[in-house]
Formats: structure tokens, sequence, C-alpha cells
């Protein structure tokens, strides 16, 4: 499942007008009223608008087509601009506690028009938050539910800011440096948040787990087993590797059908799954070995058979399958055959 990138730039150019509106209004508001911590929610909202300009860009390289020099495509880059995101609310973070411990004396004029302002930004940022969060998840945008996060974290920031806000109208602003460390605190997590997810596409961390790809391969007959399941890439776009043990009798065109309803079964039960490569492994069991082998092998040492009035003796040894002359003469013919996993082709 790809993501739809039309879609997913509409909401980042909704979000982009929004925040640059919302951090504009708190910016002049705080600085007509001499209200520092307004003033500072206000250019954490510019941080915002930077935000989703950078997810914008990011989302924008990343729905460029696979080329020579990147053949699964771009899509890192949207989570390269997510995971800058997550470093700018750590940023952000440090900013607010360092910005509150340098602030000097101030004479706020806090008023009607204050608070009106900060309730009708938390709103807004609020709405636009789920709006972000419920588009990302349907458009399989990683990028939109890091921007989702960031926007956020700053409806955390603008409540405390109002209470702040409101403790100073009363005259009590020794509250204003633990609100504000414990606002700073909120962007911070949700930075590391951030990190923690998208550093894991770009190492690339395993996105589904092996054991449940292998319960859904091995379903399908007649394969005995799915083994050293691989998965990388992101959200909408995971490439998967794994290999397949079939009965070694199979034809190559058996094996090739198989192959491909293996395929079909993977991708109807992840549908973030693009590709899927297989390798089949024929496994050549005794009873393979034995029904393939023992025929030509009698017909080839017949004639010393007959003449020496012995069985044909069939035995493991050393890892294959021997058919040769019972007894310990010499002058009998041996055929070989291994046993175990071994690739087509």
């Amino acid at each position: 499942m790809n993501v739809d990138a039309r879609g997913a730039r509409r909401v980042l150019v909704v979000a982009l007008t929004l925040n640059a509106m919302v951090a504009a209004a708190k910016i002049l508001c705080g600085r007509a009223a001499d209200v520092f911590a307004i003033e500072a929610d206000g250019y954490h909202s510019l941080t915002d608008g930077l935000g989703s300009l950078v997810a914008l860009v990011g989302l924008s390289l990343s729905m460029r087509p696979a080329d020579r020099r990147h053949p699964y495509g771009h899509r890192k880059f949207e989570i390269l601009a997510a995971s800058i995101i997550g470093v700018g609310l750590l940023v952000v973070a440090a900013g607010v506690v360092r910005s509150v411990l340098e602030a000097g004396p101030s004479h706020p004029r806090i008023g009607a028009l204050e608070f009106g302002v900060l309730l009708v930004t938390l709103a807004i940022n609020f709405a636009l938050s789920r709006y972000q969060a419920r588009e990302g998840r349907r458009l399989r945008s990683a990028v939109l539910v890091s921007d989702a996060r960031h926007t956020r974290s700053d409806c955390y920031v603008t409540a405390g800011v109002l209470l702040t806000t409101s403790l100073t109208a009363a005259g009590l602003s020794g509250f204003d440096l633990v609100a504000a460390i414990a606002v700073a605190g909120l962007v911070a997590k949700a930075g590391v948040d951030i990190l923690r997810e998208n550093l894991g596409y770009l190492t690339d961390a395993s996105i589904v787990e092996p054991d449940a790809v292998a319960e859904v391969a091995s379903g399908i007959a007649p394969v005995i087993a799915a083994t050293q399941v691989r998965t990388r890439g992101t959200p909408g776009a995971v490439f998967m590797d794994l290999r397949l043990e079939l009965p070694g009798s199979m034809s190559f065109r058996d094996v090739s059908e198989v192959v491909e309803r293996v395929r079909e079964a993977i991708r109807y039960e992840f549908t973030d799954v693009v590709d899927v490569v297989v390798q089949p492994m024929l496994r050549s069991t005794f009873e393979d070995a034995q029904g393939a082998l023992l025929p030509a092998a009698v017909d080839a040492v017949s004639g010393t058979y007959q003449r020496a009035s012995r069985p044909v003796r069939v035995e493991r040894r050393e890892g294959a399958l021997v058919v040769a002359k019972a007894g310990s003469g010499v002058d009998g013919v041996e055929h070989r055959a291994p046993l175990g996993a071994a690739p087509l082709g």
C-alpha cells in the first residue's frame, strides 16, 4: 500500500497555514501584553509550521520513483523528515527551559484578549492534531503522524501557558518556572517518541513479526517450512524476503505455482508489503530420494545383482541416500543422492 502523496500534501499545506496564523497571533499578542510566556508559545507554534514545511519537502522527495541509485525508492526521505521533527521538539524543549531561566522582570498586562487568543489557538491546534493523526493513519504516512504529535505537543504548551497566565494575572507568577519546565518535559517526550519510532525504520529494524509470516507461508500446501524471514522499509512500503522449504519431488512448474501462492497470501495478510522475494529450497526426504533414485539404480545394476542373487539395499550414509548391492562385496555399483534442503536450480 503506497502513501497517497496528493492527500498527504494537502494535509501538510493546511497544517502549515494554520500553524503560521496561530504563531503570528501568539507572538503579536505576547509582545503587546508584555507576557513572555505567550510570546514564547508563539515561537513554539512557529516551529510547528517549520515542521510542517520540512515534512512537506520530505514527502515530496520520498515520492520520487525508484532509480539506479535508489532501487528501493525514496521513501526514507519521509522518515528522515519525521526524525528532523523529533529533533526539533527536543530543541524547542531545551529552548523553553533556557528562555524561562533567562527571562528578566516584566510588567504583564493581561486581559480578555490574551485569554481569548490562547483559548482559540488551543482549539485550533487540538482540532488540527486530530485531523493530521486521522489522515496520517488513513494515508499510511509516518510524517503526518509525527507532525500530528508535534502539533499535539503545542496544545500541551498552550495549556501550560494558559495556566501560568492565569496565575500571573492573579499575582502568583512564581508558578511560571515549574509550569514551563513541566511543559518542556512533555514536548521532549514527544520528540523522543518520534525519534525512537523513525530511527528504527532508518536502521532497517524488522517491521513484520517473522513468526506471523512463517505461519501464513506454512499454511500453503505443500510448504514444509518458511525460514529466514526478513523485513525492512517504512509503513506502507515493506520489503520482505524469506526461504521456503518444499518437497524435493516437486517439479519446477509446481514450485513456481506454490511460490506465487505464498506471495499472494503474504500480500493479502500484510497489506504494507510491496515486494516479496522467495527462495525455494527443495528438501530431499528419504522417501523422495528413494522414489526418484531406486528405479534407475536397480536398472543400472540389475545384471550384477541377478548374477549374485543378492537383493538391493537402500540406506542413509553420510547425509545421502545410497542404493547398492546388499552385503559387503566389492563387485556392486553404488548410486548416491544427497538428503536435506538445497536451492532450486
